[in-house]
Parts: structure tokens; C-alpha cells; sequence
């Protein structure tokens, strides 16, 4: 499997250069393919790639599109992701605006919204809030099950997370309840 991710890291590569070529550092298009490929290096672990990648792709789409259009806020959201765990107060603080800047601009119960605040709870339970980020959980979690049906991948993914951080807070049955 990981030859089909490093097949598909070359192909995605590729693509942001043909992109480069044809359209220009600056194009959506091209902002587009450097954003999917600084995903898939931090998907591979290639953490220093991904942040530098999506790096530039946050400073392009900023001076392109604006700081409040939807396309740099997912590559903010993806380089808060790419941050190591010795910079997980850089990705709360570009987590949190984020967030913020979603909520306020695409609603409370939107995907992108909802990622964002899923992502900061995770920060925050990995830097050992677990209570801030059982309390934001809940509330995602809650919202997801107005938009989304009950199996949907994402609501399935945010169960875990919680009953992950119920079981760090020694909340064993409500843990169990949600599986």
C-alpha cells in the first residue's frame, strides 16, 4: 500500500507542476494541486514537506484569495494538521482562528466548521485538556448529527475521538455508551 501512496505523491506532484507550467503559481487550480499534495506528504508522515508546502500554499491563496475565502481556510486548517508535536500551540492558535473565521462566515453546522473544531479538540486533548476537549467534541459531535446521518464516516470518527478522551478522563461507561 505505501508504493500506491508514493505513486500517488509523484502523481500529485506532477500535477502541481504541470499546473505551475500552464497556469501560473498563483492560479486556483495550481493553489489547488499544491494544497492536495501538502496533504498527502503529511498523510506519509513527511511532516517538514507538507509544512512547507502547504506553508506557501497558505501565504499564495492569502495574497490570491483573501483570508476569509474558503479554499485558505481548508489550507490552514491542513497546516495546523502538518505542525509537529513540538508546535502544537502554533496549530491551536492557526486552529482557533480558523475555527472562528468558519463559524462566523459559513455557519456553526458546516463541514468545514465542524473539521476545524474536531482538529482543535484533538489539540487540545493532546495537550492534556481533556475536559475543553471533551466539551467541544460533544458539541461537534451534536451538530454532526443534525447534518449528517449516524453511520456517516465523520460522525463515526468523531465517536471515537471521544470515547477516546472519556476514557483519558476515566469516564469508562460514557466511553462505552457511544460504541
Amino acid at each position: 500500500q505505501n508504493g500506491r501512496v508514493d505513486g500517488l505523491g509523484e502523481l500529485l506532484r506532477e500535477a502541481w507542476e504541470l499546473r505551475v507550467e500552464a497556469f501560473g503559481t498563483d492560479a486556483p487550480r495550481t493553489l489547488e494541486a499544491a494544497h492536495e499534495y501538502g496533504v498527502l506528504l503529511e498523510l506519509r508522515g513527511d511532516l517538514a514537506g507538507s509544512e512547507r508546502v502547504l506553508g506557501e500554499t497558505v501565504e499564495r491563496r492569502l495574497a490570491v484569495l483573501g483570508p476569509e475565502h474558503r479554499d485558505t481556510l481548508d489550507s490552514c486548517n491542513a497546516l495546523a494538521g502538518a505542525r509537529p508535536a513540538d508546535r502544537r500551540a502554533e496549530a491551536e492558535r492557526l486552529l482557533v482562528r480558523t475555527a472562528e473565521a468558519r463559524e462566523r462566515l459559513f455557519g456553526p453546522d458546516d463541514p468545514d466548521t465542524l473539521e476545524s473544531q474536531h482538529d482543535l479538540a484533538l489539540i487540545w486533548h493532546r495537550q492534556g485538556r481533556s475536559s475543553e476537549a471533551a466539551r467541544l467534541l460533544e458539541s461537534v459531535l451534536e451538530r454532526e448529527l443534525r447534518v449528517r446521518p449516524a453511520h456517516h464516516p465523520l460522525v463515526l470518527l468523531t465517536l471515537g475521538d471521544l470515547a477516546a478522551v472519556y476514557q483519558t478522563q476515566s469516564r469508562y461507561d460514557d466511553a462505552a455508551a457511544l460504541h
